[in-house]
C-alpha cells in the first residue's frame, strides 16, 4: 500500500471514528439531560 492510499485510509477511519464518538457523546448528554428533567 503506498503512502497516499495509506493516509487516505487513515483519514476515512478517523472520520468514521469521530462520527461514532460524537453520536455516543450526544446520546450520553441526552440521557443525562432526560434524567435531570425527570425530577
Amino acid at each position: 500500500m503506498d503512502e497516499k492510499n495509506f493516509q487516505l485510509h487513515q483519514c476515512v477511519d478517523w472520520e468514521r471514528e469521530l462520527s461514532i464518538f460524537i453520536k455516543g457523546q450526544l446520546k450520553f448528554i441526552h440521557e443525562q439531560y432526560s434524567n435531570n428533567t425527570d425530577d
